[in-house]
């Protein structure tokens, strides 16, 4: 009765009979590792880490003294949605940076060259984002995603 309930609950692949079928458990345990099987290592996709409030008062601090969101990311080993999540529910005002008129030029060549914008926003120390609204504002043509004019 047991063999029949197995065969129904967890049926055995024939790739697993097939293998099962050529190695004993024996074998299949003097050829891993030192006889032991291994075992991947669980590692979770995503820490939570809550900032009590005196570090919000410190990465307030630190952005209002001139650190940037990457550095502070960095620095409190938070997500960068996080550090402008506090912010903003600080009332603490974002600073932009507006690239220069020689970093736009730069920015119009090197996208005519071919480059992709996060390739330039990289350059730049941007995001690819930014490089598509200057590029847009300065009137330039945009390729799709496939290199292609639109």
């Amino acid at each position: 009765m047991v063999e029949v309930i197995r065969g129904f609950s967890k049926p055995i692949h024939p790739a697993q009979i097939l293998i099962l079928s050529w190695k004993t458990p024996e074998e299949c345990l003097r050829k891993s590792l030192n006889g032991k099987i291994p075992v991947r290592e669980y590692v979770p996709k995503q820490s939570h880490t809550r900032l009590d409030l005196q570090q919000i008062d410190d990465l307030v601090a630190a952005y209002q003294s001139g650190s940037t969101i990457k550095e502070l990311t960095a620095q409190f080993q938070v997500h960068h949605t996080t550090v402008s999540n506090v912010l903003e529910r600080c009332g603490v005002p974002r600073r932009s940076r507006p690239l220069t008129p020689e970093q736009i030029e730069q920015a119009i060549k090197t996208y005519q060259a071919g480059s992709s914008l996060k390739v330039i926003g990289d350059l730049l120390g941007v995001d690819g984002s930014t490089i598509s609204r200057t590029l847009r504002r300065a009137g330039l043509e945009m390729r799709d995603c496939h290199e292609r004019q639109r």
